[in-house]
C-alpha cells in the first residue's frame, strides 16, 4: 500500500510523493547517521525506489529503541498478527485522526517542514512535551524521507490505550519481536506497538 499506513480505508497515495533528504531525526541514534539497511532481514535500503518504515521511541528525550524495517519484512510481520487486532487500532485510528485531512493540511502549512509532523501526539494533538515516553514514525524512500500519512508521532497515553485492544496472539509476537531486534527495556517493552 503506498500510504505506508496499514490502516486499508486510507487512500492509496500512489507513487509520488512530497519529500526531503533524510532529517537528523530519523538518523540512526546506534550507527550515528541514516539507517543503512533493515533491522530484520539486513537488505540494503539506501537505494532510491526501496520503501521503508523508520521507527523510533523515546523516553525522556533518550533513545530507547530505533529500527528500519522493509516493506517486505514489514508485510509479512502484520500477517502475523491478529486480524481483529489490526481492526480495531484502526479503529482506534480513524475515531480520533483525519490523516487525510491532516496530511493535507500540512502539506499546505508546513512546506514540508518534518518539526510539525511530529511535534504532537497525532491521536490526542497534544504536545509531546508532556508525555515522558513516545515514538516517531516515517515512511522512507532510500535517502530520503517520505511525507505520507506519515511521519508522525503517538504518545504514552495514546500507547496504553492502544494496548487492550490487542489480543495475546498479537502482543505475543510483537514481544517477539521487540525481543529479537530492539532489546527495550522491560518498562517500556509493552509500549511498542509497531504502530504503522
Amino acid at each position: 500500500m503506498g500510504s505506508g499506513h496499514r490502516n486499508v480505508n486510507l487512500p492509496d497515495l500512489g507513487t509520488i510523493y512530497d519529500y526531503i533528504p533524510m532529517p537528523s531525526c530519523f538518523h540512526s541514534f546506534l550507527e550515528e547517521g541514516p539507517f543503512e539497511s533493515c533491522t530484520v532481514c539486513k537488505a540494503p535500503l539506501i537505494e532510491d525506489g526501496t520503501h521503508y518504515i523508520i521507527e523510533k521511541g523515546y523516553h525522556r528525550e533518550e533513545v530507547i529503541f530505533e529500527y528500519a524495517i522493509c516493506m517486505s519484512c514489514r508485510g509479512a510481520l502484520m500477517n502475523e498478527l491478529s486480524a481483529k487486532s489490526v481492526r480495531l487500532i484502526n479503529d482506534y485510528f480513524d475515531e480520533r485522526v483525519d490523516l487525510v485531512e491532516r496530511r493535507k493540511q500540512l502539506l499546505e502549512t508546513c512546506e514540508n517542514r518534518v518539526k510539525p509532523w511530529i511535534d504532537t501526539c497525532v491521536l490526542t494533538g497534544r504536545t509531546l512535551t508532556t508525555s515522558d515516553t513516545y515514538q516517531v514514525c516515517g515512511q522512507c524512500d532510500g535517502s530520503d524521507l517520505l511525507f505520507t500519512y506519515l511521519p508522525y508521532a503517538i504518545s504514552e497515553k495514546a500507547l496504553e490505550d492502544m494496548l487492550p485492544r490487542l489480543s495475546r496472539k498479537t502482543r505475543e509476537r510483537l514481544d517477539n519481536f521487540t525481543s529479537d531486534f530492539l532489546g527495550l527495556p522491560p518498562e517500556v517493552k509493552d509500549l511498542n506497538l509497531l504502530v504503522v
